[in-house]
């Protein structure tokens, strides 16, 4: 267990201290999810941001979908602020 304090600066920012972003392999690409209960007890969660490539794949269509259709549709229907 690696127990490490931090100061709360102007607009209320903090740093993680390096201890734990090492043993977390912490990185700039991580978010940080708080969850607080009702209690006042504070859990952290770190997941890393996601990214396009992460996302490809995960929702699927029954049917095809042409991108270009889709644009000369809304260009048809006079909705031209894309």
């Amino acid at each position: 267990m690696i127990k490490a304090e931090t100061n709360i600066y102007d607009k209320f920012q903090t740093v993680i201290p390096k201890k734990i972003r090492e043993k977390l392999g912490l990185t700039k690409n991580h978010v940080i999810e708080w969850i607080a209960d009702e209690n006042g007890k504070v859990e952290l969660k770190f997941r890393k941001k996601l990214t396009d490539d992460d996302v490809k794949g995960m929702i699927s269509l029954k049917e095809k979908t042409n991108a270009v259709k889709l644009v000369d549709d809304i260009y048809k229907k006079g909705d031209k602020k894309i």
